[in-house]
């Protein structure tokens, strides 16, 4: 699974390591969280964004591109439908929390500027790209 991923998805599983996010391993998978593994067009950062995301065991690590901002990674854990963690790329990292829709279908949230904060960058917000012959 993760070697599929190429190098973004080796950033945001060194993301979940570094954080020591690995030391909190939830004991029970969430009903919802096989179903957040996909593609999503969302918003965040003043741009658009395709963002990739795949559920390991109550953890979602994944990958994005922007126009408006450098590539990055991201790494969270889940509760629930709701997905709180970090995003990093190239040039900083902060903090983040969404909520998933029943069935992952969407998702909205917001983004911090730094480790510290999960809401001064604004609203992250996002839909599942469509799948193919759908």
């Amino acid at each position: 699974m993760i070697s599929t991923w190429q190098r973004a998805g080796a950033m945001a599983l060194a993301v979940v390591v570094s954080t020591g996010a690995a030391r909190d391993v939830v004991a029970q998978t969430p009903a919802i969280g096989p179903a957040i593994t996909g593609e999503y067009d969302s918003q965040f950062a003043g741009g658009q964004v395709n963002l990739r995301l795949e559920f390991l065991r109550g953890y979602v690590v994944g990958y994005y591109t922007s126009n408006a901002s450098m590539p990055g990674s991201l790494a969270g854990q889940l509760r629930g439908n709701v997905l709180t963690g970090r995003w990093t790329d190239a040039g900083s990292t902060g903090g983040f929390v969404i909520t998933f829709t029943s069935g992952a279908r969407s998702f909205s949230g917001t983004w911090g500027r730094s480790i510290g904060s999960t809401t001064d960058g604004g609203p992250w917000v996002g839909r599942r790209k469509q799948e193919r012959g759908h």
